[in-house]
C-alpha cells in the first residue's frame, strides 16, 4: 500500500528518466552575438556591481564557443561578502510553478566561484517571498568548453527571472557563451505531500533506552577503510536490539569518542567497557546478528551506499572484494559490473527496495564518507545518495542525472523529515551548502548536519527529566534599562545547528578558558536532546552564568524559512509548516530555549512578516527571534529591531567573512578579526539610544578569550548581554 501511495505522489516525475523533446531557448542574444550599440556590452544584457570589485565584463571575439562572439568575466577580488560584478540578462517571462533547463557553455582559466544563477523576481503573499535565486557554480581551475546544466523551478507567483554571470573570487577568464533557459516537460511544484505516519516519537528514530553495564569498545581509528565500514556496519546490525557496541572512530580533534565514553561513564549511564582489537573478535562475538555480505564495486563509488542500504535490510555487511575474500560470510549481492555510473545503483536500491527502506530520513553524503553515521543508516535502513558537481571527477557521476533523481526522492518523502550528512565534500566538490539547503527546504526537508559517530549508542541514553533545562539554573536579575547604552548580544549563530558541532568542535571551543567573562549566546539544534543526549546534557550542566542557547536555524532543522515546503499545494504547504513549529516548539520547551534563529535569505522585514508570525504564534513563550547570519542589503540600523506581538525580533547588523577554503581560515589571526567585527559593529550601531543589536560572531574564528577582547574594546556606551537579556530589555 505504501508503494502505491508513493508511486501516486511521484507520478508528476515519471517523465524524469524519459526523453525530452527540444523546446524553444527563452533567452535573447544567448550567444552574446548581437552588439549594436558597440560598448562591449551585448544586447539584452548589463553589467551590475555592488561594492567595489577589481573586475571586467566585454565581449571577446577570439575563442566563441559558437558563432563569432562570447562574453569574457575576470575578477581580481578575492570574494568579499556583498561585493559582486555580473552579467545581468533582461528579464524573461515564465510561468509560475513551471520547470527550466537552465545551461550554458563555459571555458574557464584558473577560475574560482563561477557561475550562472536564475534571479527570481520580488513579489508573493502567504509569507511566501520569492527573491533569491537559483545558482549553479562551475568547477574552478582551468577547464576547456564544456556545457553545464541544471534544473530551475519558479516560485508561485513569479513571472519574470533574469540570467547572472559571475565571478565571486579571483579569476583570470571566465569565457561564457550560448545560455539557455528551456522548459521542461515535468511538474515539481504544487506537488500533494506523500503522508506517512511517523513510525517513532520526535524528529530521529531512536535506539532502545539504556546502555549495558559493560559497553563492548573497539578502536576503529587505524582500520583500513572497508573494515571500518564494515566494524560500523556491524554495530548498526547489533544495536538494533539494544546498544552493546561502541566504536572509536577517527574524530576531528582526535580521540573524542574516548573523551564522550568517559563523560557518559562519569555521567552513570554505563560502567568499565570490555574491549575487542579486530573485526575478527567482534564478528566471534556477535557473528549471529549477520546473515552476509553485500560487495560493492571499488570503480564505482555509488554502489558503496547501494551496499550499505542492502546490508541493512538483509542484516549483512557492506564489503570490498579483498574483504569478501577473508570473511568466513556467504555473499548476498555482489554489486561489481553492474552500472556505469553512479545514480544506476542508487535508482535500483529505490525500486526494488522502496517499501523495506526508512522514508523519515535521508542521507546526502560522498561516497568517500560511507562510514559516517553508518551504525545509525544501518540500524534504520537509511537511504545516502550523492549529487556529483561538474568539477568532481568522480567515476561513474552524471551531476544532471543526480541532480533529477535527488528531485524524485525529495518529492517521495513525506516532509518535515531530516536530511543528514552534507551536500560538500573536501574542497568544493558537489554542491554548495546554499543550493542544498534550498533545494531541501523547498521540498521541506532540513539538514541537522553530519559527521556523529556511535549514534545507535547515544540515542539509547535517556537522561532524567529537567537535565536540558539545567543551564537556567542561574536566577534572572531584571537590569535597568539606561538610555545612553548600546545593548548588544554577541552570538554564534551558525555551525550549532550541525549535531556533530557539539561532538567535536564545540567542546574544543568550551575549553577555554575565558568562557564566562563575557556572555555569548550559542545556537544549538534542539534536536540534540534526542539525538546526542549525553553530550546535550553536558553542555546544558557545564554552561556557564553568562551562556545562553537558543534554537538554531530554523528551528528542528537547518532550513530557508522563505521557501519552506514551497513546491507544494497551499494546503499541503500550510499543515507542513504547523507541523514543523509544533515540533520546534516541543523541542524548545525541552531545552529551556527562549528564542529562535532564521535563515531567512535576507528578506526584508515587511515581507518576511508573515514567516515571523507562523512562529511567534506557534511557539509558547517565545521571547525573541534573531535572523540571519550576516546583514543583508534589505537590513539596516534602522529597521533591523522591531516586535512581533510580544516576540522582539532582530536582525543581524554585522557581516560575516567569506571565506572559499578552510586555509583561508586557519590563516586568520586574533587581532585582525577583532578588529574587523569591532568596525562592524560601530559603523552599523543605531543612532538612537538606547539602541539594541544583535552581531555574529563566527564559530570557526572566534573563542572566548576573543569575544573577551571584542567586548574590552568596546566604547563605554556599550554593554554586553545575552540574548535573553536583550530581548527583555527590547520589550521594555
Amino acid at each position: 500500500m505504501r508503494t502505491l501511495r508513493a508511486q501516486a505522489c511521484a507520478m508528476c516525475l515519471l517523465t524524469l528518466t524519459a526523453a525530452w523533446p527540444q523546446a524553444a531557448n527563452l533567452i535573447g542574444n544567448a550567444g552574446f552575438e548581437d552588439d549594436t550599440d558597440a560598448d562591449d556590452i551585448p544586447d539584452g544584457w548589463a553589467i551590475s556591481r555592488n561594492g567595489d570589485p577589481r573586475s571586467s565584463v566585454a565581449v571577446h571575439s577570439q575563442a566563441a564557443h559558437s558563432g563569432a562572439q562570447c562574453v569574457r568575466i575576470t575578477n581580481a577580488t578575492p570574494i568579499q561578502p556583498m561585493v559582486w560584478t555580473a552579467l545581468v540578462s533582461d528579464p524573461t517571462e515564465v510561468e509560475p510553478g513551471a520547470s527550466y533547463s537552465v545551461s550554458v557553455w563555459a571555458r574557464t582559466q584558473a577560475a574560482s566561484q563561477c557561475y550562472l544563477a536564475v534571479a527570481f523576481a520580488e513579489g508573493g503573499r502567504l509569507g511566501r517571498p520569492l527573491g533569491g535565486e537559483h545558482r549553479m557554480y562551475l568547477p574552478g581551475g582551468t577547464r576547456d568548453w564544456r556545457a553545464y546544466s541544471s534544473i530551475v523551478t519558479v516560485p508561485p507567483n513569479c513571472r519574470s527571472l533574469t540570467m547572472r554571470l559571475a565571478c565571486d573570487d579571483v579569476t583570470e577568464s571566465l569565457l561564457a557563451d550560448d545560455v539557455s533557459l528551456t522548459r521542461l516537460p515535468i511538474r515539481l511544484s504544487g506537488l500533494s505531500e506523500c503522508r506517512e505516519d511517523r513510525p517513532f516519537g520526535g524528529v530521529f528514530p531512536r535506539s532502545a533506552p539504556g546502555l549495558p553495564k559493560h559497553l563492548v569498545v573497539m578502536d576503529a581509528t587505524a582500520l583500513p577503510n572497508d573494515e571500518r565500514i564494515a566494524a560500523t556496519a556491524l554495530q548498526g546490525l547489533v544495536n538494533r536490539g539494544g546498544a552493546q557496541i561502541y566504536l572509536v572512530q577517527p574524530t576531528n580533534p582526535p580521540r573524542y569518542d574516548e573523551l564522550w565514553l568517559d563523560t557518559i561513564r562519569e555521567q552513570g549511564y554505563t560502567g568499565n567497557p570490555r574491549s575487542e582489537g579486530t573485526l575478527g573478535d567482534l564478528l566471534a562475538r556477535f557473528g549471529d546478528s549477520v546473515s552476509g555480505t553485500v560487495v560493492y564495486d571499488p570503480q564505482l563509488p555509488g554502489t558503496v551506499h547501494a551496499a550499505c542500504l542492502l546490508a541493512g535490510i538483509g542484516s549483512a555487511l557492506p564489503v570490498s572484494p579483498e574483504l569478501a575474500g577473508r570473511l568466513p560470510l556467504p555473499v548476498l549481492h555482489d554489486l561489481r559490473g553492474r552500472w556505469t555510473r553512479n545514480v544506476d545503483a542508487y535508482r535500483f536500491v529505490v525500486d526494488n527496495h522502496w517499501d523495506e527502506m526508512s522514508h523519515h530520513v535521508l542521507a546526502w553524503l560522498h561516497p568517500n564518507l560511507a562510514a559516517t553515521e553508518l551504525d545509525y543508516r544501518i540500524q534504520h535502513n537509511i537511504l545516502a545518495v550523492w549529487q556529483s558537481g561538474y568539477g568532481d571527477d568522480l567515476p561513474g557521476s552524471d551531476p544532471a542525472a543526480e541532480e533529477l533523481f535527488i528531485h524524485e526522492i525529495l518529492a517521495r518523502m513525506p516532509a518535515n523529515i531530516p536530511v543528514m550528512g552534507w551536500p560538500s565534500y573536501a574542497e568544493a566538490q558537489g554542491l554548495t551548502e546554499y543550493q542544498c539547503v534550498r533545494l531541501c527546504s523547498e521540498y521541506g526537508k532540513f539538514l541537522p548536519g553530519f559527521g556523529c559517530s556511535n549514534l545507535s549508542v547515544h540515542t539509547a541514553i535517556r537522561p532524567r527529566v529537567g537535565a536540558f533545562r539545567s543551564w537556567r539554573r542561574t536566577p534572572r536579575t531584571e537590569r535597568s534599562i539606561e538610555r545612553d547604552k548600546v545593548y548588544i548580544a554577541l552570538s554564534v549563530l551558525e555551525s550549532g545547528d550541525a549535531l556533530w558541532y557539539w561532538q567535536l568542535r564545540q567542546r574544543e571551543v568550551w575549553a577555554d578558558p575565558a568562557r564566562g567573562r563575557v556572555p555569548v549566546s550559542w545556537c544549538m539544534n534542539p534536536t540534540l536532546c534526542d539525538v546526542l543526549p549525553a553530550i546535550a546534557q553536558w553542555y546544558c550542566e557545564n554552561a556557564a552564568p553568562g551562556d545562553t542557547f537558543f534554537a538554531a536555524p530554523s528551528g528542528i532543522g537547518y532550513m530557508l524559512a522563505p521557501y519552506y515546503a514551497s513546491r507544494f499545494t497551499d494546503d499541503d504547504r500550510e499543515r507542513i509548516w504547523r507541523e514543523f513549529v509544533a515540533e520546534t516548539d516541543t523541542y524548545c520547551r525541552r531545552m529551556g530555549m527562549r528564542g529562535i534563529e532564521l535563515h531567512t535569505d535576507g528578506v526584508a522585514p515587511d515581507a518576511l512578516r508573515p514567516t515571523l508570525e507562523r512562529y511567534v504564534s506557534g511557539i509558547k513563550g517565545l521571547k525573541y527571534i534573531l535572523n540571519d547570519f550576516t546583514r543583508f542589503p534589505a537590513i539596516n540600523a534602522g529597521n533591523a529591531r522591531y516586535m512581533v506581538g510580544d516576540t522582539a525580533v532582530f536582525h543581524t547588523l554585522t557581516q560575516y567573512k567569506s571565506w572559499t577554503l578552510s586555509t583561508e581560515l586557519a590563516n586568520r589571526d586574533r587581532d585582525t578579526e577583532v578588529a574587523y567585527l569591532l568596525q562592524e559593529i560601530q559603523a552599523n550601531t543605531p543612532a538612537e539610544l538606547p539602541a539594541f543589536m544583535s552581531a555574529m560572531v563566527t564559530s570557526w574564528t572566534f573563542f572566548p578569550s576573543w569575544i573577551e577582547e571584542l567586548a574590552s574594546r568596546l566604547p563605554p556606551e556599550y554593554e554586553v548581554v545575552n540574548t535573553d537579556e536583550l530581548a527583555e530589555l527590547c520589550r521594555r
